[in-house]
């Protein structure tokens, strides 16, 4: 090992050992990515910055999005499902915000909804009807139910 590599290594040691005096976990420290030339990186402050900050018009941060980062920042390849494990490591889940249409009509909703409830009650109906004449065709046979 070349003195360099030992200055870098002692290097890595204090900056855990800073990281677990201030509570860090150990699964974090040891997840903290190091970026070319032995740089300590962290990826929050990278994904906090957001999608613009990076050139994407939206803010959305999507796993094939976080793949290109990882590549340009760490030089290492990742699938974007391979960039989740990096991501769920140091407490970055999927949320799916609820997207809603632009020309979406509550009115409109909201009468489906009676309609549809409306039906599915008329046919319960029916349907319990149709359930209580079968008894009563069994129940009237030669030998059916309650005809001894």
């Amino acid at each position: 090992m070349t003195a360099e590599d030992r200055a870098r290594r002692e290097r890595v040691r204090l900056e855990a050992a800073e990281m677990f005096a201030a509570g860090v976990s150990a699964p974090v420290v040891a997840a903290r990515p190091q970026a070319q030339g032995g740089a300590t990186l962290d990826p929050q402050v990278e994904l906090e910055r957001g999608p613009a900050a990076r050139g994407w018009d939206d803010q959305r941060w999507t796993l094939a999005r976080i793949a290109v980062v990882i590549r340009e920042l760490f030089d290492v390849d990742h699938t974007p499902r391979g960039a989740a494990y990096p991501l769920h490591r140091i407490g970055w889940f999927p949320r799916v915000p609820a997207a809603r249409a632009a020309e979406r009509d509550e009115e409109a909703i909201t009468a489906w909804r009676t309609e549809g409830l409306t039906f599915q009650s008329q046919y319960a109906v029916v349907a319990s009807q149709q359930v209580q004449d079968a008894g009563d065709r069994l129940g009237s046979a030669p030998g059916g139910p309650g005809k001894g």
